[in-house]
């Protein structure tokens, strides 16, 4: 859904937006869409399924989950829609009883003593259901596959009188007797008239042993499919932007954006409304652009769930992110190897975890292969949240990885040596830095130039000889 955000002027022919207007478009996601319209019409034939949707947080998983959900209940379907809780994973149940319990609570006496008749056990979920207590077996085992099965049998009345869609957003918080539940309920989908649809976050997914578990076992089954929810390609950036704004963006606002938000249209929806907040966006005759400097401030809400992610790192992993966003993109394996101190085997299981949590991306360089964080907010929240003196030593293990480099990368080295100031500091720090405001100055890049000389310049006065102590 589009909403339209209102103009107030700022001059003859320029107006700005309140970021409080702004609404997210549906754009881009067409293929997965039809995907999913497709798997609906099977459903309602009585061939059940269960979808998973997953991809990195602010990607659009929850997004595209709901124009299936508006489908569904335009084709009259049931819609039930439960969801995991950050605190959550200690409550039994809570994303399934989320999403029954509503509909539970609308029905009048009657109806609801027909649909929970001779589900007994469905009272240890469900308070008010005016159910007999259920008999006691003895067996605690047992009795939790007799109250599986009575909400498996719950949902099989419901999908005798419409097909059903049962969405559990963020699964990855759900624990672990939910995803107990949804192995015995996806048994029966297809015999049923039933969705089964679930989101949840990539990096997240590789914490829960059981939920990986759950999700390997139904797709080996032919129970499910997985589909991976990628980023915005830049026409889809384009029509995002202008639903939002309610015009065209000019060519500077999207390059911006692009650069910066990568794609994730969270990060795209925060962004813009930053720059309207700051009164950095206006209307002009040619469209939206950028007009006032200082607009990157990155938001505190995509700020917030970067660090969340990075926060779960353990921290030998969080240590080797925090080494490939300072040596920059395009770290090759040799530099990482020497800058991180650790042994081959231990970087490569580190690398690999960060790479199948979306964090880092590998790319063959040549004859060596290259490491680079997967996108540029992350880097940017990475570096922000280190203290000073870990950058400084984390810039000086770049200096004694990178000293090889030719002399066509100098600005790199130079780049390394003012981050770890006074940390590497002498002759060597300061041709190095000379050099790089002279490759500068020769494709009139002035302003780095003049930064190179900045600080080359305390080094100059103080003289002495350059050295880098193991």
């Amino acid at each position: 859904m589009n909403r339209r955000l209102g103009n107030g002027t700022t001059g003859p022919s320029v107006s700005r937006r309140s970021a409080s207007e702004a609404r997210t478009c549906f754009v881009g996601r067409g293929a997965e869409l039809q995907n999913l319209t497709n798997t609906l019409a099977l459903a309602a034939e009585g061939h059940g399924y269960a979808v998973f949707l997953t991809g990195q947080p602010g990607i659009g998983k929850t997004r595209l989950a709901q124009e299936c959900l508006a489908l569904a209940r335009s084709r009259g379907f049931t819609v039930l829609e439960g969801r995991g809780l950050p605190l959550g994973s200690g409550l039994a149940y809570s994303p399934v009883i989320g999403a029954l319990e509503p509909l539970v609570r609308s029905l009048d006496s009657a109806d609801l003593k027909a649909l929970v008749a001779g589900l007994s056990d469905l009272g240890r979920l469900f308070d008010g259901v005016q159910l007999p207590p259920p008999e006691p077996l003895g067996d605690a085992a047992l009795e939790k596959t007799r109250l599986f099965g009575a909400v498996d049998r719950l949902l099989k009345r419901l999908a005798e009188e419409a097909p059903v869609v049962l969405f559990l957003d963020d699964l990855h918080w759900a624990d672990d007797s939910t995803l107990e539940l949804l192995q015995y309920l996806a048994s029966g989908l297809p015999r049923r008239r039933m969705l089964l649809l679930a989101t949840y976050a990539a990096d997240a997914f590789e914490d829960s042993h059981s939920l990986r578990a759950l999700v390997a076992w139904l797709l080996r089954a032919g129970l499910a499919e997985e589909i991976v929810v990628s980023h915005l390609e830049r026409e889809a950036v384009r029509e995002l932007v202008r639903g939002v704004l309610g015009g065209e963006p000019s060519a500077d606002v999207l390059a911006f954006l692009q650069g910066r938000a990568g794609g994730i249209p969270l990060f795209v929806e925060a962004l813009v409304a930053a720059l309207i907040d700051a009164g950095n966006l206006a209307r002009g005759n040619g469209g939206w652009a950028l007009v006032a400097e200082g607009s990157g401030a990155l938001p505190q809400s995509v700020r917030r769930l970067i660090a969340d992610r990075l926060d779960r790192l353990n921290p030998m992993d969080r240590s080797v992110l925090d080494l490939i966003t300072i040596l920059g993109q395009r770290t090759s394996h040799s530099a990482l190897l020497g800058a991180s101190g650790l042994k081959e085997e231990a970087l490569l299981k580190a690398l690999r975890r960060l790479r199948d949590r979306g964090l880092v991306a590998e790319k063959i360089d040549g004859s060596d292969v290259a490491y680079s964080v997967t996108h540029p907010l992350i880097q940017e929240v990475a570096y922000a949240e280190l203290p000073e003196m870990e950058r400084r030593r984390i810039h000086l293990a770049a200096i004694r990885a990178f000293e090889g480099l030719p002399l066509e990368d100098v600005d790199r080295l130079a780049y390394h040596y003012q981050g770890a100031g006074r940390e590497a500091q002498g002759d060597r720090a300061v041709g190095v830095l000379l050099a790089a405001g002279e490759k500068a100055l020769a494709v009139y890049a002035n302003e780095q130039a003049a930064r190179f000389f900045e600080s080359a310049l305390p080094m100059l006065r103080k003289g002495g000889g350059w050295r880098v102590e193991g």
